[in-house]
């Protein structure tokens, strides 16, 4: 029945994704539009993608993110989307909290968003929610300084 609806066990785990993914644009938003700042924008992101009932579709978004990688024609939409769905709201927030050009706007978003993935799976690997969380804190602190004066 899978092949039969979505072509491939792959296509259904990125269909399950993609909603999920769906959902979680109306609570990026919801994240993006307060008052906590930039750093505390992030900080409550973190809060909401690390819990531990959340883990599990963390998990199945790497493992996709794996075998997306490894045959990038097959899933090119997933991959795509998994990265521009995150940059563009995250520079359109950098250029209206801190002021950023577009270009350091979009450089900063793609560090924000590799650090906090990169965190997401060293806190799978390990565990370590303590050590995680600290450093995320620490790159909220430093990736929401406003821009230095040319």
């Amino acid at each position: 029945m899978l092949i039969y609806y979505f072509g491939s066990a792959d296509h259904f785990w990125e269909r399950v994704l993609h909603e999920i993914r769906r959902d979680e644009v109306a609570k990026r938003r919801e994240i993006l539009g307060n008052d906590l700042g930039m750093a505390g924008n992030i900080e409550r992101a973190w809060d909401r993608f690390s819990t531990e009932s959340y883990l599990p579709v963390m998990q199945l978004l790497f493992e996709l993110y794996g075998r997306a990688v490894r045959n990038p024609e097959r899933h090119a939409d997933f991959l795509q989307d998994v990265v521009a769905s995150w940059l563009e709201p995250l520079e359109r927030q950098m250029i209206h909290q801190l002021g950023l050009r577009p270009k350091e706007a979009r450089l900063r978003a793609r560090l924000q968003l590799a650090t906090f993935r990169g965190l997401m799976l060293d806190l799978l690997a390990t565990g370590d929610r303590k050590e995680t969380t600290a450093a995320l804190k620490y790159f909220a602190q430093l990736i929401a300084q406003p821009p230095h004066p040319d």
